[in-house]
């Protein structure tokens, strides 16, 4: 306070983004903690077991299965739990901002271009989902989401099979090597 005055702070400048915030925040959280159970324990233990064909095949059907019922739910609840609705706004319409700007330009690149990049980074349910035409609609899967879902689930499952047999078969032979 000065001179009776309240000087406004951070809190009160993020104050009406809190709710979208709040729920970005729990989005965001059992959103990795599906990933990281799904990807790290879960994937790693069908590739060790069954082998990266068997194990593999596996996994990309399971992981199909749970993105299509993840995309059920955001659609369902018609709320931007993961910020994605968010970014299309910004990528779709007007900014003034440099920093704005910068974003949009990098969103602007391509969908072809996005749909490879991100199913490395991404689970296919959030490239989907950011790939998705239109923003704030909730209205279920097009024939292009059905194909980028597809596209996305097999570019990034291909990849993690990959990276789960090298980890787990570098593991086992260390296991062999020092234990066995």
């Amino acid at each position: 306070m000065m001179d009776g005055m309240r000087v406004a702070g951070l809190g009160d400048k993020l104050a009406p983004y809190g709710t979208r915030l709040r729920i970005m925040a729990v989005g965001h959280t059992g959103n990795a903690c599906i990933g990281i159970g799904f990807d790290y324990v879960i994937y790693g233990l069908a590739i060790a077991t069954l082998g990266p064909l068997k194990g593999g095949l596996l996994m990309i059907a399971v992981s199909f299965l749970i993105d299509l019922a993840l995309i059920r739910f955001y659609d369902w609840s018609r709320t931007d739990w993961l910020g994605i609705e968010m970014l299309k706004d910004v990528r779709d319409n007007p900014v003034r901002s440099r920093p704005q700007r910068l974003l949009q330009w990098l969103l602007r690149k391509g969908d072809a271009v996005a749909l490879v990049a991100l199913s490395f980074k991404l689970n296919p349910f959030n490239v989907m989902l950011y790939l998705r035409r239109g923003a704030y609609l909730y209205n279920g899967m097009a024939r292009r989401d059905w194909l980028v879902l597809i596209a996305s689930t097999l570019i990034g499952n291909l990849y993690w099979i990959l990276v789960m047999w090298g980890a787990t078969s570098g593991l086992m032979h260390l296991w062999e090597t020092w234990i066995g």
